[in-house]
Protein backbone atom coordinates (compact mmCIF):
# COMPACT_ATOMS: atom_id res chain seq x y z
CA UNK A 1 0.00 0.00 0.00
CA UNK A 2 1.18 3.49 -0.81
CA UNK A 3 1.03 5.13 2.60
CA UNK A 4 3.56 7.96 2.53
CA UNK A 5 2.64 9.03 -1.00
CA UNK A 6 -1.07 9.25 -0.53
CA UNK A 7 -2.79 5.91 0.11
CA UNK A 8 -3.59 4.22 3.39
CA UNK A 9 -3.80 0.52 4.04
CA UNK A 10 -7.48 0.57 3.03
CA UNK A 11 -6.69 1.55 -0.56
CA UNK A 12 -8.34 4.95 -0.10
CA UNK A 13 -6.70 8.36 -0.51
CA UNK A 14 -5.12 9.67 2.64
CA UNK A 15 -4.28 13.20 1.51
CA UNK A 16 -6.22 14.19 -1.60
CA UNK A 17 -7.40 17.79 -1.66
CA UNK A 18 -8.13 20.76 -3.91
CA UNK A 19 -5.23 22.56 -5.57
CA UNK A 20 -6.95 25.93 -4.99
CA UNK A 21 -5.84 28.08 -2.06
CA UNK A 22 -7.75 30.70 -0.07
CA UNK A 23 -6.25 33.90 1.32
CA UNK A 24 -7.74 36.49 3.62
CA UNK A 25 -8.02 39.98 2.11
CA UNK A 26 -8.47 41.71 5.48
CA UNK A 27 -5.88 44.24 6.60
CA UNK A 28 -3.14 42.82 8.83
CA UNK A 29 -4.43 39.29 8.25
CA UNK A 30 -2.24 36.93 6.23
CA UNK A 31 -4.20 33.78 7.04
CA UNK A 32 -4.35 31.15 4.33
CA UNK A 33 -6.81 28.30 3.78
CA UNK A 34 -5.75 24.97 2.28
CA UNK A 35 -7.71 21.74 1.97
CA UNK A 36 -11.29 21.01 1.06
CA UNK A 37 -12.60 21.40 4.60
CA UNK A 38 -11.25 24.95 4.95
CA UNK A 39 -12.33 25.97 1.46
CA UNK A 40 -15.80 24.49 1.87
CA UNK A 41 -16.87 26.67 4.81
CA UNK A 42 -17.51 30.38 4.42
CA UNK A 43 -14.55 32.43 5.53
CA UNK A 44 -14.74 36.21 5.85
CA UNK A 45 -13.10 38.04 2.94
CA UNK A 46 -11.43 34.93 1.53
CA UNK A 47 -10.21 35.07 -2.06
CA UNK A 48 -9.71 31.70 -3.74
CA UNK A 49 -6.96 31.44 -6.34
CA UNK A 50 -5.86 28.50 -8.51
CA UNK A 51 -2.44 26.92 -8.40
CA UNK A 52 -2.59 25.39 -11.88
CA UNK A 53 -4.02 27.03 -14.99
CA UNK A 54 -3.91 25.95 -18.63
CA UNK A 55 -1.97 22.85 -17.68
CA UNK A 56 0.95 24.69 -16.02
CA UNK A 57 1.70 26.03 -12.55
CA UNK A 58 0.58 29.65 -12.30
CA UNK A 59 1.16 30.30 -8.58
CA UNK A 60 4.24 28.87 -6.87
CA UNK A 61 3.35 30.49 -3.54
CA UNK A 62 0.17 28.43 -3.55
CA UNK A 63 2.16 25.34 -4.45
CA UNK A 64 4.39 25.74 -1.40
CA UNK A 65 1.32 25.97 0.82
CA UNK A 66 -0.07 22.80 -0.75
CA UNK A 67 3.19 20.95 -0.15
CA UNK A 68 3.31 22.10 3.46
CA UNK A 69 -0.25 20.93 3.98
CA UNK A 70 0.44 17.56 2.33
CA UNK A 71 3.56 16.88 4.39
CA UNK A 72 1.67 17.84 7.53
CA UNK A 73 -1.22 15.52 6.69
CA UNK A 74 1.15 12.66 5.97
CA UNK A 75 3.07 13.30 9.16
CA UNK A 76 6.50 13.50 7.55
CA UNK A 77 9.21 16.07 7.00
CA UNK A 78 10.17 17.00 3.45
CA UNK A 79 13.83 16.50 4.34
CA UNK A 80 13.25 12.84 5.27
CA UNK A 81 12.20 11.36 1.94
CA UNK A 82 13.09 11.65 -1.74
CA UNK A 83 10.41 13.47 -3.73
CA UNK A 84 8.75 11.86 -6.76
CA UNK A 85 6.62 14.30 -8.74
CA UNK A 86 4.04 13.11 -11.27
CA UNK A 87 4.03 15.77 -13.98
CA UNK A 88 1.94 16.33 -17.12
CA UNK A 89 3.49 16.81 -20.54
CA UNK A 90 2.48 20.47 -20.45
CA UNK A 91 5.03 21.61 -17.86
CA UNK A 92 7.52 23.99 -19.43
CA UNK A 93 11.29 23.80 -18.89
CA UNK A 94 11.10 26.96 -16.76
CA UNK A 95 8.43 25.40 -14.55
CA UNK A 96 10.47 22.23 -14.04
CA UNK A 97 13.59 24.18 -13.08
CA UNK A 98 11.59 26.35 -10.69
CA UNK A 99 10.21 23.21 -9.05
CA UNK A 100 13.73 21.83 -8.63
CA UNK A 101 14.88 25.05 -6.96
CA UNK A 102 11.94 25.11 -4.57
CA UNK A 103 12.30 21.46 -3.60
CA UNK A 104 16.04 21.57 -2.96
CA UNK A 105 16.32 25.10 -1.54
CA UNK A 106 13.14 25.49 0.53
CA UNK A 107 11.91 21.95 1.11
CA UNK A 108 15.43 20.52 1.46
CA UNK A 109 14.52 17.19 -0.10
CA UNK A 110 17.49 14.79 -0.32
CA UNK A 111 16.67 13.74 -3.90
CA UNK A 112 13.93 14.10 -6.48
CA UNK A 113 12.64 12.71 -9.73
CA UNK A 114 10.00 13.91 -12.19
CA UNK A 115 7.96 11.20 -13.92
CA UNK A 116 5.41 11.69 -16.67
CA UNK A 117 1.80 11.10 -15.63
CA UNK A 118 1.09 8.88 -18.62
CA UNK A 119 4.13 6.67 -17.97
CA UNK A 120 3.09 6.22 -14.35
CA UNK A 121 -0.47 5.34 -15.36
CA UNK A 122 0.93 2.72 -17.75
CA UNK A 123 3.03 1.24 -14.92
CA UNK A 124 -0.05 1.17 -12.68
CA UNK A 125 -1.79 -0.90 -15.35
CA UNK A 126 1.22 -3.24 -15.61
CA UNK A 127 2.10 -2.20 -19.14
CA UNK A 128 5.22 -0.70 -20.63
CA UNK A 129 3.43 0.16 -23.88
CA UNK A 130 -0.02 1.73 -23.80
CA UNK A 131 -2.09 4.68 -24.94
CA UNK A 132 -3.07 6.71 -21.88
CA UNK A 133 -6.32 8.65 -22.23
CA UNK A 134 -6.39 11.01 -19.26
CA UNK A 135 -9.68 12.90 -18.89
CA UNK A 136 -8.92 15.26 -16.03
CA UNK A 137 -10.35 18.57 -14.87
CA UNK A 138 -8.83 21.04 -17.34
CA UNK A 139 -7.67 18.88 -20.25
CA UNK A 140 -8.18 15.60 -21.99
CA UNK A 141 -4.70 14.32 -22.85
CA UNK A 142 -3.93 11.33 -25.07
CA UNK A 143 -0.31 10.17 -24.68
CA UNK A 144 1.30 7.16 -26.36
CA UNK A 145 3.75 5.33 -24.08
CA UNK A 146 6.19 2.95 -25.76
CA UNK A 147 8.60 0.76 -23.79
CA UNK A 148 8.22 2.99 -20.74
CA UNK A 149 8.76 6.31 -22.52
CA UNK A 150 6.10 8.91 -23.32
CA UNK A 151 6.05 9.86 -27.00
CA UNK A 152 5.56 13.57 -26.35
CA UNK A 153 5.61 14.51 -30.03
CA UNK A 154 2.57 12.30 -30.59
CA UNK A 155 0.65 13.43 -27.51
CA UNK A 156 -2.51 15.48 -28.01
CA UNK A 157 -4.52 17.52 -25.53
CA UNK A 158 -7.64 19.66 -25.65
CA UNK A 159 -9.77 21.49 -23.06
CA UNK A 160 -12.88 19.32 -23.47
CA UNK A 161 -12.69 17.77 -20.00
CA UNK A 162 -14.28 17.90 -16.55
CA UNK A 163 -14.27 21.67 -16.00
CA UNK A 164 -15.67 22.29 -19.48
CA UNK A 165 -18.51 19.82 -18.87
CA UNK A 166 -19.32 21.59 -15.60
CA UNK A 167 -19.59 24.87 -17.51
CA UNK A 168 -21.98 23.16 -19.90
CA UNK A 169 -24.03 22.06 -16.88
CA UNK A 170 -24.11 25.72 -15.78
CA UNK A 171 -25.41 26.72 -19.23
CA UNK A 172 -28.07 24.00 -19.15
CA UNK A 173 -29.37 24.90 -15.69
CA UNK A 174 -29.17 28.68 -15.90
CA UNK A 175 -29.77 29.46 -19.58
CA UNK A 176 -32.04 26.61 -20.66
CA UNK A 177 -33.83 25.72 -17.43
CA UNK A 178 -33.77 29.28 -16.09
CA UNK A 179 -32.65 28.24 -12.62
CA UNK A 180 -30.83 30.44 -10.14
CA UNK A 181 -28.24 28.12 -8.64
CA UNK A 182 -27.39 29.13 -5.10
CA UNK A 183 -24.45 27.69 -3.13
CA UNK A 184 -25.18 25.63 -0.04
CA UNK A 185 -23.89 28.20 2.45
CA UNK A 186 -26.51 30.77 1.36
CA UNK A 187 -29.42 28.51 2.33
CA UNK A 188 -30.58 28.89 5.94
CA UNK A 189 -33.49 26.44 5.70
CA UNK A 190 -35.68 24.81 3.07
CA UNK A 191 -38.99 23.03 2.83
CA UNK A 192 -39.81 19.90 0.86
CA UNK A 193 -41.58 20.75 -2.40
CA UNK A 194 -43.11 18.62 -5.16
CA UNK A 195 -41.29 17.79 -8.37
CA UNK A 196 -40.65 20.92 -10.50
CA UNK A 197 -42.44 23.19 -8.03
CA UNK A 198 -40.76 26.46 -7.01
CA UNK A 199 -38.30 26.13 -4.15
CA UNK A 200 -39.43 27.17 -0.69
CA UNK A 201 -36.42 28.32 1.28
CA UNK A 202 -35.01 31.11 3.41
CA UNK A 203 -31.70 32.81 2.80
CA UNK A 204 -28.94 33.11 5.35
CA UNK A 205 -27.52 36.56 5.97
CA UNK A 206 -24.07 36.46 4.45
CA UNK A 207 -21.50 39.24 4.71
CA UNK A 208 -17.94 39.71 3.45
CA UNK A 209 -18.08 36.91 0.89
CA UNK A 210 -15.87 37.37 -2.16
CA UNK A 211 -16.95 36.59 -5.71
CA UNK A 212 -14.23 33.95 -6.04
CA UNK A 213 -15.54 32.04 -3.02
CA UNK A 214 -19.14 32.25 -4.25
CA UNK A 215 -18.18 30.99 -7.71
CA UNK A 216 -16.03 28.24 -6.18
CA UNK A 217 -19.04 27.12 -4.11
CA UNK A 218 -21.43 27.30 -7.06
CA UNK A 219 -19.05 25.26 -9.20
CA UNK A 220 -19.25 22.52 -6.57
CA UNK A 221 -23.00 22.29 -7.30
CA UNK A 222 -22.40 21.98 -11.04
CA UNK A 223 -19.71 19.36 -10.42
CA UNK A 224 -22.04 17.38 -8.16
CA UNK A 225 -24.84 17.50 -10.73
CA UNK A 226 -22.46 16.23 -13.39
CA UNK A 227 -21.24 13.37 -11.22
CA UNK A 228 -24.71 12.32 -9.99
CA UNK A 229 -26.82 12.79 -13.12
CA UNK A 230 -24.74 12.66 -16.31
CA UNK A 231 -24.19 9.46 -18.27
CA UNK A 232 -22.70 8.60 -21.64
CA UNK A 233 -24.94 6.67 -24.02
CA UNK A 234 -23.35 3.37 -25.05
CA UNK A 235 -24.17 3.88 -28.75
CA UNK A 236 -24.61 6.85 -31.05
CA UNK A 237 -26.69 9.68 -29.59
CA UNK A 238 -30.36 9.43 -30.56
CA UNK A 239 -32.69 11.89 -28.86
CA UNK A 240 -35.85 9.86 -29.43
CA UNK A 241 -34.36 6.64 -28.09
CA UNK A 242 -32.83 8.39 -25.08
CA UNK A 243 -36.15 10.00 -24.20
CA UNK A 244 -37.38 6.50 -23.35
CA UNK A 245 -34.59 5.94 -20.80
CA UNK A 246 -35.32 6.21 -17.05
CA UNK A 247 -34.87 9.77 -15.72
CA UNK A 248 -32.42 10.81 -13.04
CA UNK A 249 -33.69 12.83 -10.08
CA UNK A 250 -31.69 15.71 -8.59
CA UNK A 251 -32.37 18.13 -5.74
CA UNK A 252 -30.57 21.47 -5.64
CA UNK A 253 -29.35 23.19 -2.44
CA UNK A 254 -32.44 25.42 -2.27
CA UNK A 255 -34.79 22.40 -2.36
CA UNK A 256 -35.92 22.65 -5.98
CA UNK A 257 -35.96 19.19 -7.52
CA UNK A 258 -36.47 17.91 -11.02
CA UNK A 259 -35.88 14.96 -13.32
CA UNK A 260 -33.45 14.87 -16.23
CA UNK A 261 -33.59 12.50 -19.16
CA UNK A 262 -32.09 13.54 -22.50
CA UNK A 263 -30.10 16.39 -20.94
CA UNK A 264 -28.10 14.02 -18.77
CA UNK A 265 -26.85 12.24 -21.89
CA UNK A 266 -26.41 15.40 -23.93
CA UNK A 267 -23.82 17.01 -21.64
CA UNK A 268 -21.17 14.22 -21.73
CA UNK A 269 -21.90 13.65 -25.43
CA UNK A 270 -19.64 16.68 -25.90
CA UNK A 271 -16.68 14.38 -25.19
CA UNK A 272 -17.45 12.49 -28.41
CA UNK A 273 -18.99 15.22 -30.59
CA UNK A 274 -17.96 18.69 -29.37
CA UNK A 275 -18.72 20.35 -32.70
CA UNK A 276 -22.44 19.57 -32.51
CA UNK A 277 -23.16 19.38 -28.78
CA UNK A 278 -21.08 22.08 -27.08
CA UNK A 279 -22.84 25.39 -26.51
CA UNK A 280 -19.74 27.26 -25.39
CA UNK A 281 -16.26 27.45 -26.87
CA UNK A 282 -13.07 27.17 -24.76
CA UNK A 283 -11.04 30.38 -24.69
CA UNK A 284 -8.41 30.35 -27.42
CA UNK A 285 -10.04 27.44 -29.24
CA UNK A 286 -12.60 27.03 -32.00
CA UNK A 287 -15.06 24.25 -32.72
CA UNK A 288 -12.90 23.24 -35.68
CA UNK A 289 -9.89 22.70 -33.40
CA UNK A 290 -11.51 20.24 -30.97
CA UNK A 291 -12.32 16.61 -31.69
CA UNK A 292 -14.20 13.68 -30.26
CA UNK A 293 -12.39 11.35 -27.88
CA UNK A 294 -12.13 8.57 -30.45
CA UNK A 295 -10.71 10.98 -33.04
CA UNK A 296 -8.08 12.19 -30.56
CA UNK A 297 -7.03 8.61 -29.92
CA UNK A 298 -6.83 7.82 -33.63
CA UNK A 299 -4.79 10.96 -34.36
CA UNK A 300 -2.33 10.28 -31.53
CA UNK A 301 -1.77 6.70 -32.69
CA UNK A 302 -1.24 7.77 -36.30
CA UNK A 303 1.41 10.23 -35.10
CA UNK A 304 3.27 7.37 -33.39
CA UNK A 305 5.75 4.96 -34.97
CA UNK A 306 4.20 2.37 -37.27
CA UNK A 307 5.48 -0.60 -35.27
CA UNK A 308 3.93 0.78 -32.07
CA UNK A 309 0.42 1.32 -33.46
CA UNK A 310 -1.00 -2.22 -33.06
CA UNK A 311 0.17 -2.30 -29.42
CA UNK A 312 -1.37 1.11 -28.75
CA UNK A 313 -4.75 0.21 -30.25
CA UNK A 314 -4.95 -2.90 -28.08
CA UNK A 315 -3.81 -1.13 -24.89
CA UNK A 316 -5.97 1.99 -24.55
CA UNK A 317 -6.16 2.89 -20.85
CA UNK A 318 -8.75 5.31 -19.46
CA UNK A 319 -7.66 7.40 -16.46
CA UNK A 320 -8.63 10.65 -14.75
CA UNK A 321 -11.52 11.74 -12.59
CA UNK A 322 -13.76 12.66 -15.52
CA UNK A 323 -13.33 9.18 -17.01
CA UNK A 324 -15.61 7.95 -14.22
CA UNK A 325 -18.74 9.16 -16.02
CA UNK A 326 -20.84 5.99 -16.47
CA UNK A 327 -20.85 4.49 -19.95
CA UNK A 328 -17.73 6.21 -21.25
CA UNK A 329 -15.63 3.05 -21.81
CA UNK A 330 -18.50 1.24 -23.56
CA UNK A 331 -19.10 4.21 -25.84
CA UNK A 332 -15.41 4.53 -26.64
CA UNK A 333 -15.29 0.85 -27.63
CA UNK A 334 -18.30 1.40 -29.88
CA UNK A 335 -16.78 4.47 -31.58
CA UNK A 336 -13.36 2.89 -32.07
CA UNK A 337 -14.95 -0.19 -33.67
CA UNK A 338 -16.67 2.13 -36.15
CA UNK A 339 -13.55 4.21 -36.77
CA UNK A 340 -11.06 1.36 -37.30
CA UNK A 341 -13.24 -1.71 -37.96
CA UNK A 342 -10.39 -3.99 -39.10
CA UNK A 343 -8.16 -3.25 -36.11
CA UNK A 344 -8.03 -5.02 -32.76
CA UNK A 345 -8.99 -2.38 -30.21
CA UNK A 346 -9.23 -2.94 -26.47
CA UNK A 347 -10.18 -0.40 -23.82
CA UNK A 348 -8.78 -1.03 -20.33
CA UNK A 349 -10.12 0.49 -17.13
CA UNK A 350 -8.93 -0.07 -13.58
CA UNK A 351 -11.11 -2.40 -11.47
CA UNK A 352 -11.80 0.28 -8.84
CA UNK A 353 -12.71 3.95 -9.15
CA UNK A 354 -9.79 5.01 -6.97
CA UNK A 355 -7.30 3.20 -9.16
CA UNK A 356 -8.64 4.91 -12.28
CA UNK A 357 -8.73 8.35 -10.67
CA UNK A 358 -5.31 8.16 -9.02
CA UNK A 359 -3.50 5.84 -11.41
CA UNK A 360 -0.42 8.06 -11.76
CA UNK A 361 0.08 8.02 -7.98
CA UNK A 362 -0.20 4.23 -7.92
CA UNK A 363 2.26 4.04 -10.80
CA UNK A 364 4.61 6.28 -8.85
CA UNK A 365 4.55 3.90 -5.89
CA UNK A 366 5.36 1.01 -8.22
CA UNK A 367 8.19 2.87 -9.94
CA UNK A 368 9.75 4.05 -6.68
CA UNK A 369 9.74 0.52 -5.27
CA UNK A 370 11.82 -0.90 -8.15
CA UNK A 371 15.39 -1.47 -7.04
CA UNK A 372 17.00 -0.20 -10.24
CA UNK A 373 15.06 3.06 -9.97
CA UNK A 374 17.14 4.23 -7.00
CA UNK A 375 20.02 5.23 -9.26
CA UNK A 376 17.78 7.61 -11.23
CA UNK A 377 17.19 10.15 -8.45
CA UNK A 378 18.60 13.64 -8.95
CA UNK A 379 20.48 14.23 -5.73
CA UNK A 380 21.13 17.42 -3.83
CA UNK A 381 24.82 17.07 -4.68
CA UNK A 382 24.04 17.00 -8.40
CA UNK A 383 21.88 20.08 -7.97
CA UNK A 384 24.72 21.91 -6.22
CA UNK A 385 27.16 20.90 -8.97
CA UNK A 386 25.05 21.31 -12.11
CA UNK A 387 22.11 23.53 -11.16
CA UNK A 388 18.38 23.17 -11.76
CA UNK A 389 18.74 22.70 -15.53
CA UNK A 390 20.28 19.28 -14.86
CA UNK A 391 16.75 17.95 -14.40
CA UNK A 392 16.38 17.84 -18.20
CA UNK A 393 19.18 15.24 -18.37
CA UNK A 394 18.00 13.19 -15.39
CA UNK A 395 14.34 12.91 -16.40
Amino acid sequence: KWTKAGFSGEDTPKAVFSSSVGRSTEMNNDKTFVGDMQLHYKQSNMEITPTISEGDICNFDNLELLWNYAFDRLGVSSSQYPFLLAEPISYSAATREKLVELLFEKKEVPALYFANNAVLSAFAAGRGTALIVDISNEFTTVTPVYDGFALKNAAIKQPIAGKFLSEEVRHLLENERGLNILPQYEIASKQTVSLNHPANFSLRTVNSVTNTFREYSRLKVFDDFKECVCQVTEVAFNKNDLAMRPPKYYEFPDGFNSQFVVERFRIPEILFDPQNFSTIIPAGWSKDSVFGLHDLIHRAILQSDVEARPHLYSNIILTGGSSLIPGISERLSYEMARLVPMTKVKIHTAPTLYERKYSSWLGGSILASVGTFQQLWMTKGEYAEHGASFIAKKC
